[in-house]
């Protein structure tokens, strides 16, 4: 049984993501003193502007092994590590996450779920109607009300706001490159800051009305990369809980209808996108296991996927947009940035397009919901 957080070691041990080594088996020296140094193995499951993570273990079936997280800075400006401990305490304690270890100067330490990550190229197996029922499954036992009460009762508040992050973007705007060619590029492809600004106003408009809907205890980064499936069970389970807190359940959704559809890279976001079929598909098995964990009896009503799909896609045009607002400061910060071999310009090309989508579908973003 995992223990609390309050409970769980803290270690005044800092870990240099470039260097991870000597830091990571001064930890394991207390978390695993019965394993020998010459016999731990290291094996790097992320390594990015964002976070590193290690799997540390001592046999081939990974059995006690340990799972090292190394916060990344990129976007520190909008996580509340106190909190992320809390959400990975309590998801842990309620059987939705790994056991949460400890935790050190700048990340913390968990167990290792084994299972197979899904990733950007999983695209195909996501838009599988039984692999969505899934997923719709494991994030209503998150949005749920006995999750809410929980979080309600460790002081979990609300999640990151990366409209706040957008926001302050956009008043440094234009943000400058270290490529000055490339930034010139850049910005004769996007409007100047005072119709940006205006737009900004509008969706900002749009986002505070959704924000009157109940909130509940949302993830907060459900991208591809943050689902797996569990070996022993077949269950979809969630990691990597640093933006989770309090928010709409729209929040969530959006962002997985939109990551998961298209990816961060591509370049045809029109056909890349999901179904309606299958948002109303996914829809359904969600609000019937949120009616499920609450205890609601009756079935779910033609009516009520429909209000849900609505307001799903008004905030997903929103997001296009805020994304692209996103992208300069997040590159300009990285300038040895690299994805897949891509240079700088294919990288930004995407974010580029999100303008273009929020543009040809803003009519449809500002429709009322009934």
């Amino acid at each position: 049984m995992a223990c609390k957080s309050a409970e769980a070691p803290k270690y005044d041990i800092e870990i240099d993501k470039e260097n991870y080594e000597e830091g990571v088996y001064a930890i394991l020296a207390e978390l695993r003193p019965q394993w020998k140094k010459e016999t731990i193995q290291f094996r790097v499951i992320a390594q990015g502007i964002v976070n590193l993570m290690v799997v540390c273990h001592v046999t081939e079936d990974c059995k006690d092994a340990v799972v090292v997280r190394v916060f990344g800075s990129l976007i520190a400006a909008v996580v509340n590590r106190d909190q992320e401990i809390k959400v990975n305490q309590l998801f842990s304690d309620m059987g939705l996450g790994a056991t949460l270890l400890a935790v050190f100067k700048n990340g913390i330490c968990s167990g290792f779920l084994k299972g197979k990550s899904f990733t950007f190229m999983d695209m195909d197996n996501i838009k599988d109607f039984g692999t969505a029922r899934k997923i719709a499954k494991a994030i209503a036992a998150i949005h749920c009300n006995n999750t809410a009460s929980q979080a309600k009762e460790l002081g979990i508040g609300k999640g990151s706001d990366f409209i706040a992050l957008a926001a302050a973007a956009l008043e440094g705007w234009p943000i400058p490159f270290q490529d000055k060619e490339l930034e010139k590029w850049f910005y004769e492809r996007v409007p100047k800051k005072d119709i940006l600004k205006e737009e900004f106003a509008i969706a900002q408009g749009v986002i505070a009305e959704i924000d009157k809907e109940t909130h509940v205890l949302c993830h907060g980064d459900l991208n591809p990369t943050n689902f797996m499936t569990e070996d022993d069970t077949g269950d979809i389970r969630l990691v990597d809980f640093e933006c989770a807190g309090f928010n709409t359940p729209f929040s969530d959704l959006s962002t997985f209808f939109l990551i998961s559809a298209a990816g961060p890279m591509c370049t045809d976001l029109e056909s890349a996108q999901h179904s309606p079929e299958y948002h109303r598909i996914f829809l359904r098995a969600y609000l019937e296991e949120i009616r499920r964990q609450d205890g609601v009896k009756g079935d779910v009503s033609d009516r009520e996927v429909e209000r849900y799909y609505a307001i799903v896609d008004r905030l997903t045009i929103a997001m296009q947009f805020y994304g692209m607002i996103l992208c300069p400061s997040y590159l300009a910060s990285n300038p040895n940035l690299t994805v897949e071999g891509m240079n700088f310009k294919q990288i930004i090309t995407p974010f580029l397009l999100r303008w273009d989508y929020y543009v040809r579908y803003k009519d449809r973003m500002l429709s009322k919901i009934d």
